[in-house]
């Protein structure tokens, strides 16, 4: 039984030495060996001319880099909330004196029919 374990062992080693690194080789030789996979062809002249030269690209970042702090102070942070304060007691008056089609006060009172 061990010598079944020490098999198992030192040939599932050697199998995986042999083995692609990864899946993308073992698709790419499959290719090269069918013929379906060919070298691009070389860019025409106009396009080399046209392309800045390599040493001259620098990385361009896509978000802005602004490292400027835009932090507030406890000042003003209070006055923010004092501000936000005040505009929810102007909403809440303001929602207060209006009436609502369905609200109790603004329904007809109820006639009694005695038949």
């Amino acid at each position: 039984m061990g010598l079944a374990w020490a098999f198992l062992w030192f040939g599932g080693q050697a199998l995986a030495q042999e083995s692609p690194q990864s899946g993308g080789e073992a698709v790419g030789r499959a290719l090269d060996a069918l013929h379906l996979r060919a070298e691009p062809a070389p860019s025409a002249d106009f396009v080399e001319k046209a392309r800045p030269d390599s040493s001259s690209l620098d990385y361009k970042p896509l978000a802005p880099t602004d490292k400027s702090s835009n932090k507030k102070s406890a000042a003003e942070l209070d006055a923010l909330g004092a501000d936000l304060e005040k505009a929810l007691e102007r909403n809440r008056k303001a929602a207060a004196r209006v009436k609502t089609p369905d609200s109790p006060a603004a329904r007809p009172s109820p006639k009694k029919n005695r038949d």
